[in-house]
């Protein structure tokens, strides 16, 4: 049968009732991609997961035997399988080892392949995931092209990725707080546009009264003075050039970008307007291979101090005017101090 696609081998092994012929194609196809899904792999998957229930029920009874003596790639490619077939049929199988293999995750800087169809089975099962591997999942949907975000829209808890020291302290912090900060993180965290909406700037203000602006005050800056320090957990070096453990977070650094914008909203303050110009400092920060660290949460940052308005945001706007390389947030500091001076003081 070597001559015959892998598609056509199956179709054979099935018209013979031969379970164990089945798994054999489709142990072949998964070794010809090397574990992963795409290409012929992802066919045979699509092929058999289309088959009738008892089909199914009985392709994933036989896969256990064949776990114990796979190399990782093929294994994680049988559990893939699995989880494939068995849905809609009652009952788990091969949790554990899903799990296990869905851990193997949580020091990679995104979930990809196979374990984004187990975080899947986990989610559908009712089981809430590692916090490491949320995050993971996370990240990767932050790439605009291909990234899992309805499967990262699932998932509300933690309300921010762990594995950095900033998010980490502000989640131990409202801990002890009412259940209106947490709310308040979960809104910072959707900050994505270039501008606050008036819609978004609506619920922020109310989560502000809420929770008192003075004692947001207090606390934010805090929080922001420690992003950009080391991480608390190190992520494995991927395909990227630039060293994943010197990025910021692309989830959490949206949420340091809407915690920029409700400081905005709480008024002239010198360890604001410090805390922020701090932030623009961090975010502008060179990484080896992949340029200012993160140019859209230094345009937050001034863009604060810009709302913020007061003579310790124009001193920190001309602070950064002067040390700041990157065009693009120049021209936007060199903006929001020429708005500045047009004020009356």
């Amino acid at each position: 049968m070597s001559g015959l696609r892998y598609g056509e081998r199956v179709d054979l092994a099935l018209a013979a009732d031969d379970p164990e012929a089945v798994l054999d194609v489709a142990v072949a196809a998964c070794e010809a991609c090397r574990g992963f899904p795409g290409m012929v792999w992802q066919e045979v998957v699509e092929q058999l997961a289309g088959q009738p229930a008892g089909t199914r029920t009985r392709l994933v009874a036989a896969i256990p035997a064949r776990l114990a003596p796979a190399g990782r790639g093929l294994r994680e490619g049988l559990l893939y399988l699995s989880v494939a077939l068995s849905r809609g049929l009652p009952g788990e199988t091969l949790v554990a080892e899903r799990r296990e293999a869905l851990g193997r995750t949580a020091d990679r800087w995104q979930a990809i392949g196979n374990s984004l169809a187990f975080a899947e089975a986990e989610l559908d099962a009712g089981r809430p995931l590692p916090p490491a591997v949320v995050a993971a999942v996370r990240r990767g949907a932050a790439d605009r092209y291909s990234g899992p975000k309805d499967l990262a829209g699932r998932m509300t808890e933690p309300v921010l990725n762990v594995g950095e020291q900033w998010a980490e302290t502000a989640m131990a912090d409202i801990l002890a707080l009412r259940p209106v900060w947490r709310d308040l993180l979960a809104h910072a965290t959707t900050a994505r546009a270039v501008r606050p909406t008036a819609t978004w700037e609506r619920k922020g203000r109310a989560l502000l009264d809420d929770v008192g602006p003075e004692a947001f005050r207090t606390r934010a800056p805090d929080w922001l003075a420690l992003a950009g320090r080391p991480r608390t957990l190190t992520l494995r070096q991927d395909f990227r050039d630039a060293p994943v453990n010197e990025l910021l977070d692309p989830f959490n650094a949206d949420a340091l970008r809407g915690l920029t914008w409700l400081l905005a909203l709480t008024g002239p303050d010198e360890r604001t307007a410090t805390a922020l110009g701090a932030l623009a400092d961090t975010a502008l920060r060179r990484v080896p291979h992949h340029g200012p660290c993160h140019p859209r949460v230094a345009g937050s940052a001034v863009y604060a101090l810009d709302r913020l308005g007061g003579p310790d945001a124009r001193a920190e706007l001309r602070r950064l005017a002067e040390r700041t390389t990157y065009r693009t947030t120049l021209r936007q500091i060199e903006a929001a101090l020429a708005r500045a001076e047009s004020q009356p003081q």
